[in-house]
């Protein structure tokens, strides 16, 4: 049995995401005025914050943020979340309107993505040469999900159903999303 343990370098590696401090280079494309908003608004409160502490790391930051309760801390959430899932992202357009999704787990649009083939090329090599049972990292990202698909991994219960809205909640009711891989994942973060 082996076990893997991926950090910030294995998403940097794969598909080029941003480590800690490169976080906040602000390398995304709004979708519209809301976006472009925030996009100014939390561009300004960290230069402001890195005015103020300017030997402090992106997380420092990002804890800063979290422990308050006010539009910041969404502000920051929404961001890293965005920064992180800008790869993922596709658009299409459907009766004269142009729409926005991320990736599911499972779409085939994701091969179209080279890190995710480079990811899954080298889970797939470790895999073949030991038994591996799981994988723990402490990365925000998805890669490790779209490169196993739902039938390479599980969150530690196989046969979990993953939940939430998605983007054709009709179709997950009728064909719910279950993770029935072999491969445990265990996503760490610093409390």
């Amino acid at each position: 049995m082996l076990g893997l343990l991926f950090g910030a370098g294995f998403s940097k590696w794969a598909l080029d995401l941003p480590l800690a401090h490169q976080l906040f280079d602000f390398q995304i494309t709004p979708f519209g005025v809301r976006e472009a908003t925030k996009l100014v608004r939390i561009t300004r409160l960290k230069n402001n914050w890195d005015r103020e502490n300017p030997r402090e790391p992106a997380e420092k930051f990002i804890a800063d943020a979290l422990i308050r309760h006010d539009m910041n801390k969404e502000l920051v959430l929404w961001y890293v979340v965005r920064r992180l899932s800008e790869p993922f992202i596709w658009k299409d357009s459907y009766a004269f309107r142009t729409r926005r999704h991320v990736l599911m787990v499972d779409e085939n649009r994701k091969y179209e993505i080279g890190g995710i083939r480079k990811a899954q090329a080298f889970i797939s090599n470790i895999k073949a040469m030991k038994r591996l049972s799981g994988i723990v990292t402490t990365n925000y990202d998805l890669v490790i999900e779209y490169a196993l698909g739902t039938s390479g991994y599980n969150y530690g219960v196989r046969g979990q159903r993953l939940i939430g809205r998605g983007a054709y909640p009709v179709s997950q009711w009728i064909k719910p999303v279950i993770l029935s891989g072999d491969i445990s994942i265990a996503k760490i973060q610093r409390v």
